[in-house]
């Protein structure tokens, strides 16, 4: 099986076990944002029982464009009836949608959802995936209420990043998620000031930004509000520690 991103074999793996070897096509320390798959990766895929992405990513679609017919038989969106957000998202169209759903609880079990069903269909036979999914269900469920305790405890329910990776998290709890990125380009002078008043509006004090990213905006603003950037890794392996480490960053 392959995976597009690290996240997507947390899902997987909590299905299947280790029934499969799981592949991960963009590897650590490398972006999804500009990542183009290797020849070897490419047979990989080709050759994979199930290949799943978000179905969001711009690489994800270019990948899909190098695959044979066959391969996109097997090939599972797990985006596929989320609701979307961004800016061309309520036109059904996928091109401008926030892709990061894997960081809020809800659309993680979601996304678990679809994946277990293209599981199932494929291995119909499978009580042990249908328990494990179950047993996945229940973690993703404590997960929801966990953030939701710890997000009702904040200081500030603020925050400022420099790509918005905590879009679906923030729209469940209320949060609000300040983007230096503009548009999906370098932010302008006048859009780094406009960042910095709302943030002093807001009460944001923390700054965080993903090492796949610029860092010096992210100093920038960091200095004006008195406060040290924070690093986070939305791409580790375990999805429900990475977003409680996220919501602990926030209430330091």
């Amino acid at each position: 099986m392959v995976v597009s991103i690290m996240p997507l074999k947390y899902i997987v793996e909590n299905i299947v076990g280790d029934d499969f070897n799981i592949d991960v096509v963009v590897p650590a320390g490398a972006s999804p944002e500009t990542y183009e798959p290797t020849p070897a990766q490419m047979e990989r895929i080709e050759n994979a029982d199930m290949i799943f992405a978000v179905g969001l990513m711009g690489f994800e679609q270019a990948t899909i464009e190098r695959m044979t017919q066959s391969a996109r038989n097997r090939y599972i969106a797990l985006s596929d009836g989320i609701e979307l957000h961004g800016e061309h998202a309520h036109h059904g169209c996928l091109e401008g949608a926030n892709p990061h759903l894997w960081t809020s609880p809800q659309e993680l079990k979601l996304m678990s959802d679809n994946a277990y069903r293209a599981i199932a269909a494929a291995y119909p036979d499978s009580t042990k995936y249908a328990h494990s999914y179950e047993m996945l269900c229940a973690r993703l469920d404590s997960l929801e209420r966990e953030v939701a305790v710890r997000c009702e405890a904040l200081p500030s329910r603020s925050f400022v990043i420099y790509h918005s990776t905590f879009h679906y998290l923030a729209e469940h709890y209320n949060l609000n998620e300040i983007a230096i990125e503009h548009d999906g380009k370098e932010p302008s002078a006048k859009h780094i000031r406009e960042v910095i008043d709302k943030a002093r509006t807001e009460n944001a004090t923390k700054v965080f930004y993903q090492k796949e990213f610029p860092q010096s905006v992210v100093q920038t603003i960091a200095t004006e509000l008195n406060s040290q950037p924070i690093e986070v890794d939305i791409l580790e392996a375990d999805v429900p520690r990475m977003i409680l480490e996220f919501i602990d960053k926030l209430a330091e």
